[in-house]
């Protein structure tokens, strides 16, 4: 079969050669674990510099506040250190809510969460697209081997 398009080769492949990604190989995979990791990452650090902003702007309590930023922070790292399983997907759904929920402490967060849960869910949407599209890839490269 021909070449299936550049962005759809296995990465290593010589442009044009065809080798489409495999189904269940790691390379649809990486693409949703990286955009995931992509959008945590940047995630803990406004949540984190959100929070220093909150300590000082608040009347809650600083320890409440740095608990709370920090908290969520540290979490959003931790969540991208578990990205190779699927439970930790919906760990990552779960801390989207609780960003967007941290408005109530934060107002700019308001924004800023649903800002950061939109990609969440829009790179999680795109990625499972991509992952389909790989196997369709794969399933119609191995019914032209077939013949």
């Amino acid at each position: 079969m021909g070449s299936l398009g550049g962005a759809w080769e296995q990465p290593g492949a010589a442009a044009g050669s065809g080798r489409a990604v495999r189904p269940g190989a790691p390379y649809a995979q990486r693409v949703r674990r990286s955009l995931a990791a992509i959008v945590l990452t940047f995630e803990a650090f406004v949540v984190f510099f959100a929070m220093l902003v909150a300590a000082n702007l608040s009347d809650l309590p600083t320890g409440s506040v740095v608990a709370m930023g920090g908290s969520l922070a540290i979490a959003c790292l931790l969540v991208v250190g578990l990205l190779r399983h699927r439970w930790a997907y919906v760990l990552g759904s779960l801390l989207q809510v609780a960003v967007v929920a941290s408005g109530l402490v934060v107002p700019a967060m308001w924004l800023l969460g649903t800002l950061f849960a939109a990609m969440w869910f829009v790179f999680l949407v795109l990625s499972a697209r991509v992952e389909r599209m790989a196997r369709s890839a794969a399933g119609v490269e191995r019914a032209a081997g077939a013949r």
